[in-house]
């Protein structure tokens, strides 16, 4: 594993819980309703901290940004520079399908036998939650938008993410997001990545790494 973070979370995962997701179960705008095949049943989510996601550090940051404020399901989630405040509010919440302590194992969460498991073994399993409730999801074209949470029952399309990289991916360093179910679709990893840096780009969940444009495939969260 690239980046492993199970001592991480012994002491993160008892921070104060934040309750995030919506009263609907609908399915993101553009996705097939309910979640990919296969799928394991979420489990409640554990707020990491408040922070932005971003794919750099400071003034002038690509940043996911709830594009326009408008947190209906379905709402488009696009980069913005930072600082966008309250747009920017968003944030790695640890999430646990596997029952293994929100990190991936030899058989969940990614289709067995694609070799997924064992590449990214013991990586964290996170959704990226506003603040506003929602959860960053996918439409049918493989875009960013507002998901139902898992820790509202069951989460839309697209909210599993797993952190791949090396040493701290929740706090310090730059790693790469492998989308779950587009990953699970396509039987290979598909990253997230924004379109390009400018204001306004739209987010990938589905990209092979070398389709990425430049500084747009590794994130990190901070404050």
């Amino acid at each position: 594993m690239k980046g492993r973070i199970v001592a991480l979370l012994a002491t993160t995962l008892v921070v104060g819980g934040l309750t995030v997701g919506v009263g609907s179960t609908a399915q993101a705008s553009g996705g097939s309703p309910g979640p990919a095949a296969g799928a394991v049943a979420p489990q409640a989510a554990t707020t990491a901290h408040q922070k932005s996601v971003c794919t750099g550090n400071g003034s002038g940051t690509p940043c996911v940004n709830e594009w326009g404020g408008n947190t209906a399901l379905g709402g488009a989630i696009k980069v913005y520079a930072y600082p966008s405040y309250p747009n920017e509010l968003w944030q790695y919440n640890f999430v646990d399908p596997c029952n293994s302590g929100s990190t991936v194992t030899h058989t969940c969460p990614f289709t067995v036998g694609t070799g997924m498991n064992d590449e990214f073994f013991g990586d964290a399993i996170v959704q990226v939650a506003y603040t506003g409730g929602t959860c960053m999801a996918t439409n049918g074209s493989g875009t960013a938008v507002n998901g139902v949470c898992a820790t509202n029952g069951t989460p839309s399309n697209g909210v599993y993410m797993i952190l791949d990289g090396t040493g701290d991916c929740i706090y310090t360093n730059y790693c790469a997001m492998i989308n779950r179910y587009w990953s699970n679709n396509r039987g290979v990893p598909q990253f997230v990545c924004s379109r390009s840096t400018a204001n306004g780009a739209l987010i990938d969940l589905d990209k092979a790494t070398n389709s990425c444009a430049s500084n747009t495939a590794f994130w990190h969260m901070f404050f």
